[in-house]
């Protein structure tokens, strides 16, 4: 009799042992699909974000060729403005020489108060 009650001890432990690892095997699939979702769900937005950074560095480029752009004409008409003021100083000096009357409200170096 003692035979089997161990026996059905034996029986009703490989079942419970059984049950759990149905319980364990069923909880891992389950965790293995969220993780498996997360890998989806991560490598849409690191797509998404990707796309974003490239566009971004996009426009970067051309906010950076625009300022170029800019910088150059902006010392294309710096050099204009000297090239100018010179030009009008030696006009200035040429009017003086042959007499001509030269406005004497400007500063010494030939450039206005504007």
């Amino acid at each position: 009799k003692g035979a089997q009650v161990q026996a059905g001890e034996v029986e009703k432990l490989k079942k419970q042992l059984e049950d759990e690892r149905v319980e364990h095997t069923s909880k891992i699939d389950q965790m293995r699909k969220e993780r498996e979702e997360e890998r989806e769900s991560h490598a849409s937005q690191i797509a998404v974000l990707t796309e974003k950074v490239n566009e971004t560095t996009s426009e970067l480029d051309k906010v950076r060729a625009q300022k170029g752009d800019s910088e150059k004409e902006q010392e294309d008409l710096l050099v204009f403005l000297e090239e100018l003021s010179a030009k009008r100083k030696k006009d200035k000096v040429r009017m003086k020489e042959r007499g001509l009357e030269v406005s004497e409200d400007e500063d010494a170096d030939g450039e206005g108060d504007e």
